[in-house]
């Protein structure tokens, strides 16, 4: 028996034990009675503010200050702009009081997504996967779906018609992908037709922040940088991340929501 095979069979049992598991109770705070080791703040049956606060705050614990450490990156903290930390019923509300009629989401592993969007939001369409040539609804965490319309307000005034992301929802240990609650974007389209693609038109910035000094001279290297700092100014999302992080967004932006964290963060 090789060594090649012997690493596979580990690797799938790894996976067995704490995806299946995870995918049968969901992710959010409050899914269920247990918490495993990989979701400690499940344990929380949310209720209230208070228990949502710490709930979240588990989650930050759990994950650590991961982004703190790259040069020129920019920390901001804005208790105004904040995500909430609330409990889900509390943000469906919302939802539903500002017109956004989502469906709910009903997947089999449900990846802590609670809500469907399928066509535009205020002019901008954002599409994921594609099968037989139609784009399947992209299945997102609420706190996530609340803020389309303002990301797409600013993403208009950009002359963008289309976002295309990855999925938002999926299991990785350490990220908000998570809880249905970031995008990474690997492409926009513009009103003119362009298509700007973050791997081959982001230019990089390594010795300054990103929104510091002259744009780039290159007309797409220029736009993507004037939408990621658009949304930093905005204060939209509470992370905005370009191909200027690390070797591992060389070919996406990565926006996320973090409720109940003030702090706000670019690189």
């Amino acid at each position: 028996m090789s060594w090649e095979f012997m690493r596979g069979a580990a690797c799938a049992v790894a996976w067995l034990a704490t995806v299946l598991p995870w995918c049968s109770a969901g992710d959010e705070p409050g899914g269920t009675d247990e918490a495993p080791w990989y979701a400690p703040w499940r344990a929380v049956r949310v209720q209230t503010v208070d228990d949502a606060e710490k709930a979240w705050g588990m989650v930050r614990d759990f994950f650590g200050n991961m982004r703190q450490g790259h040069e020129h990156e920019v920390w901001v903290v804005d208790q105004d702009a904040m995500p909430r930390a609330r409990p889900l019923e509390d943000c469906l509300a919302e939802l539903e009081e500002d017109g956004l009629d989502f469906p709910r989401a009903d997947r089999g592993c449900r990846m802590s997504a609670q809500v469907e969007v399928d066509g535009p939001v205020e002019g901008v369409t954002f599409t994921g996967r594609v099968r037989d040539g139609v784009a399947e609804p992209l299945e997102l965490g609420c706190e996530l779906a609340l803020r389309l319309p303002r990301l797409a307000r600013v993403l208009r005034e950009a002359g963008v018609r289309t976002v295309v992301v990855g999925e938002p929802a999926r299991f990785t240990l350490r990220s908000y992908h998570r809880f249905g609650l970031a995008f990474d974007v690997y492409k926009l389209e513009l009103d003119d037709g362009t298509t700007l693609v973050v791997k081959n038109d982001f230019v990089l910035q390594p010795d300054a922040e990103t929104c510091a000094g002259d744009p780039p001279q290159a007309a797409a290297g220029a736009k993507l940088r004037e939408i990621a700092c658009a949304l930093w100014d905005e204060r939209v999302l509470s992370t905005v991340i370009t191909p200027n992080y690390n070797e591992g967004h060389h070919d996406h932006f990565h926006w996320d929501v973090r409720p109940g964290d003030d702090r706000f963060y670019l690189r």
